[in-house]
């Protein structure tokens, strides 16, 4: 709990997209075994760019398998702005954010 509060208070003070993106990133963990070249080639970029492996691993994914596209996510910013209106100005709780993602992937073919 005390987690989830910390990072309720980080959020509120992110802008919109960066709060869904981490509500999004934060469900799922893998443990992934590597050669000790692959992990000094990740340590190597993650030095140099200045970005953690668990970033390098998502963007290699996503060049990869394909992502959700940026119009996707400034859709879903805007229709959670539309959300914080109709419900008196408050953005979405992280729970009926999760609803809201759960239910959009389950519109999905």
């Amino acid at each position: 709990m005390a987690c989830f509060f910390a990072l309720s208070e980080m959020a509120a003070s992110l802008r919109v997209e960066a709060v869904v993106y981490v509500l999004h990133m934060l469900t799922e963990r893998l443990q992934l075994l590597l050669t000790r070249e692959h992990r000094a080639r990740l340590d190597a970029e993650a030095k140099r760019s200045g970005k953690p492996i668990g970033e390098l691993v998502r963007n290699a994914i996503d060049a990869q398998y394909g992502g959700v596209r940026r119009e996707e996510r400034l859709r879903a910013v805007a229709e959670m702005r539309e959300a914080a209106k109709r419900s008196g100005g408050e953005p979405p709780s992280p729970e009926r954010l999760n609803q809201m993602i759960e239910e959009e992937h389950s519109q999905r073919p």
